[in-house]
């Protein structure tokens, strides 16, 4: 009984440690990626936050210089990592981080 307690104990623990380093591994790739799209915006526009939206996913609101853009932001899904098992699934299938734009804008396009 006592083994079986150490066990489930150790594995929280694990889980634990786990997950607070899948979040500050995270962390530090949201930065990477602000950085990222700050320069690809190469001075047309810039990034003015962040909003985590769960441990792996954040939306990045944009402001453009030009009119063209309104509300415009980048949603960001990082390959989810928090719990062991789950990442190594994805590792399995080969999940890739996705970088999602969306804008509204002043006028329809012509197509």
């Amino acid at each position: 009984m006592l083994f079986l307690l150490g066990c489930v104990l150790l594995g929280a623990l694990f889980c634990a440690v786990w997950y607070w380093l899948s979040i500050r591994h995270n962390r530090r790739k949201a930065v990477l990626v602000l950085r990222w799209i700050e320069a690809a915006l190469a001075g047309q526009g810039h990034v003015i936050g962040i909003r985590w939206l769960a441990a792996s996913r954040f939306r990045v609101p944009l402001r453009f210089s030009s009119g063209v853009f309104n509300r415009a932001w980048v949603l960001v899904e990082l390959s989810p990592c928090e719990m062991p098992l789950k990442w190594l699934l994805n590792k399995f299938r080969k999940r890739q981080d996705v970088i999602i734009f969306q804008a509204d804008m002043d006028l329809p396009p012509s197509f």
